[in-house]
């Protein structure tokens, strides 16, 4: 067959096929609904499946279960603190049990930096549902103050007729007026709602926040010599010991956590997750072991530094990178432990407490605010409380608040009256 007769053949071949086609879509026209034809070159278009989108994952499991743990040791901190406060303690928590230092390294910036990515996991991250969040837990914090502080030191005055501890200068009172983490979270919801509603991008809340640290270490330390004017600026700017979680110096955890939330959130394998962690493990070594060695060479105490509760609650550049890159360290541990354990029932339990982590809070919280008051009133001793005391002391509470989380998160009645309690 000569190369034209080829040709020829091919030509009659590609006719009858485009005659084939034409009467197929006449066909399939014929069959389309009157009024709904279009035009013969769209039926003609073939669009091939597109892939399916994984929806972005909501809860990170792994980060529940690395902030049940400090979580669960907070009534060990909380315990000396106030009962330091009473001079209680015949033993120094930092000189015989120093490590407990590493747990207040942990405990405001694991739940701080998940306060930020949290916003953005959640389903409740527009503006205004971020503002409202924020007034509510605000409103939580006072109520918590009071029922904490407030009552107890009332009923003490009732039945003993001392009066300072609730209406003196420094009395339970003039406690509602400072801040605790709830207070903060609420007053950071706020501000990081105000931040969105203005459309500023994630990187430059970071900013903001670094601006709010240098602006809060230039301001010098003062007081109005009004305690409870003390108490309400202290909730904004480092006063005092009292001044729990200012604003201006410890924002820069939420506003971190939620830049790398808005990131991980959108890791949808876990082989992403996987290479994630083992960079930041690497990386927070390298950069909490180099500033350990650089503040040690100008005979600071790196551990000091870095534990802002132990140290007036002063937080600046400095305590906010190591404590940062040190909780980078726990988080990226932590994931890899969850790897191994998530099928496990302690894991599943412990991640519960994690997510109910308000019932937790409030409950320790309230044993050891009443316990503080019935010693100041009742007990006139000093260095009464021993080892073997305190830590009963300690262990009872995590469990009593470990059983409340427990029946609350199993108990819609239960966790619906604690929550009205709050208004929340």
């Amino acid at each position: 067959m000569s190369e034209k007769e080829k040709i020829d053949n091919q030509n009659t071949t590609n006719s009858n096929e485009k005659i084939l086609k034409s009467q197929n879509i006449k066909n399939d026209n014929n069959n389309i609904p009157e009024g709904n034809h279009e035009n013969i070159e769209e039926l003609q278009v073939v669009t091939e499946p597109q892939p399916v989108k994984k929806p972005v994952k909501r809860r990170f499991e792994e980060l529940d279960l690395a902030r049940s743990f400090p979580l669960l040791l907070l009534p060990l901190v909380h315990t000396y603190e106030e009962m330091e406060l009473l001079d209680a303690l015949e033993f120094s928590l930092i000189k015989d049990y120093k490590w407990t230092l590493y747990l207040c390294t942990l405990m405001p910036s694991v739940f701080m930096l998940l306060m930020g990515a949290n916003a953005c996991f959640s389903s409740r991250t527009t503006p205004d549902l971020l503002i409202k969040r924020g007034c509510h837990l605000l409103v939580a914090g006072v109520l918590l103050n009071v029922y904490r502080f407030v009552i107890p030191s009332l009923i003490g005055t009732i039945f003993t007729g001392e009066t300072e501890d609730t209406f003196g200068e420094y009395g339970s009172l003039y406690f509602v007026c400072t801040p605790d983490i709830y207070d903060f979270a609420g007053v950071a919801f706020i501000l990081l709602g105000l931040l969105r509603k203005y459309n500023c991008s994630k990187f430059i809340i970071v900013l903001i926040s670094l601006v709010m640290i240098t602006i809060d270490t230039i301001i010098p330390q003062f007081t109005t010599k009004i305690s409870f004017l003390d108490g309400f600026i202290g909730r904004f700017i480092y006063i005092d010991e009292d001044s729990c979680f200012p604003l201006f110096t410890w924002f820069a955890f939420v506003a971190i956590g939620y830049y790398v939330g808005n990131y991980y959130k959108n890791f949808v394998t876990e082989e992403i997750r996987k290479k994630f962690m083992i960079k930041t493990f690497f990386l927070s070594i390298i950069m909490v072991v180099g500033f350990y060695f650089v503040l040690d060479s100008y005979d600071e105490d790196p551990i000091l530094i870095m534990t802002s509760p132990a140290h007036e609650y002063i937080t600046d550049f400095t305590n906010v990178i190591m404590l940062t890159f040190f909780a980078g360290i726990w988080f990226s541990i932590m994931y890899f432990v969850y790897l191994k354990v998530k099928e496990t029932s302690i894991c599943k339990f412990l991640i519960l407490i994690s997510k109910d982590i308000l019932f937790y809070y409030v409950t320790q919280w309230i044993i050891i605010g009443w316990l503080e008051y019935l010693c100041a009133y009742f007990v006139k001793e000093t260095e009464y409380i021993n080892h073997l005391i305190f830590w009963i002391i300690v262990i009872f509470t995590m469990a009593a608040s470990t059983l409340v989380t427990y029946i609350a998160s199993k108990n819609q009645t239960v966790k619906k009256i604690i929550m009205k309690c709050f208004f929340l």
